[in-house]
Parts: structure tokens; C-alpha cells; sequence
């Protein structure tokens, strides 16, 4: 195949379904370590980003829920935020950074719950570490909101 086309290999849904089965029998076999299957998760997400490979998230879907499904309940906590901390400092903070956490699908529990981590560490990561909790966050978004009101007002009476 001439190197220079552009768009995914043709093979690439074969490597998709064999990584999804090689996640679902990682319970049962060790295949992927800990770390790999976080890499992994990670790269699956991003790889949900690419709008070449729109035609393949039926697939991808599939490959990170069977990644998702890999990890054993003791190690889903920590590998978890460890893939949100990963993916949230690897994106630009701009608004397209929402785009992240729209691709990962809500169907499982594992997956709302990575949705959710993700979310609010890409929020940590927007306010530069200055918040460590969601209470913290919803104070600064509420303290925004409020001065936003008051430019608003204060524009609006002029």
C-alpha cells in the first residue's frame, strides 16, 4: 500500500477487535499490565477524537468499554483518575477540551464513572490546580457567574 494515502490502515478494525478481545481476557489471562491497559484507555479516547476514524467509534466504543471492563474493582479507582489525570493534562484548555468527555460513552457504570473523573480534572487542570475539590470548583464557577452578572448589569444601565 503506497505510504503516502491518507485515513486509517485498512486493517485497523481487525487491530481494534483483537485489542478488545485481548481486554476481555484479561481477567482471566494477564495480557495487558495495569499500566498498559490505563496507556491504552487513554489512547482509545484519543483516538475517539480523530474525526479520520468517525466511521470506526461503533468499534472504538466497544475496544474502551472491553479496556474499561479489563480492570478488576480493585484497580479501576486508582487506574481511573490515573487515566483522567493523564488525559486531562494532555489537553488544550480551550472549549474543544469538552469534546473529550462527550466521546467517552455513558453506558456502563465504569464509563459514566470516567466521564465524570475525567470532567473534573480537565476542570482542576482549567483553573491551573487552584481548586482540589468540586466544592472548590462550584465556589469559583458560582464567584464567575456573579461577576459576570455584574459586568452584565452595570453595561446594561449605562
Amino acid at each position: 500500500m503506497d505510504s503516502d494515502s491518507e485515513g486509517p490502515p485498512q486493517n485497523i478494525r481487525t487491530w481494534f477487535k483483537f485489542l478488545a478481545a485481548c481486554c476481555q481476557l484479561r481477567s482471566a489471562r494477564t495480557i495487558f499490565s495495569t499500566s498498559e491497559a490505563e496507556e491504552l484507555a487513554g489512547l482509545i479516547i484519543w483516538l475517539l477524537l480523530d474525526r479520520q476514524l468517525q466511521g470506526r467509534s461503533l468499534l472504538l466504543y466497544e475496544c474502551i468499554l472491553s479496556v474499561i471492563n479489563s480492570f478488576t474493582d480493585k484497580e479501576w479507582n486508582i487506574s481511573c483518575k490515573k487515566v483522567a489525570e493523564s488525559l486531562a493534562y494532555r489537553i488544550p484548555k480551550d472549549m474543544n477540551c469538552l469534546r473529550i468527555v462527550e466521546c467517552i460513552s455513558g453506558i456502563s457504570i465504569r464509563s459514566k464513572h470516567l466521564r465524570s473523573v475525567v470532567a473534573f480534572h480537565i476542570l482542576v487542570n482549567c483553573f491551573d490546580g487552584k481548586v482540589t475539590d468540586a466544592e472548590d470548583i462550584l465556589k469559583l464557577l458560582m464567584s464567575v457567574r456573579n461577576k459576570a452578572s455584574y459586568l452584565l448589569q452595570s453595561t446594561v444601565s449605562r
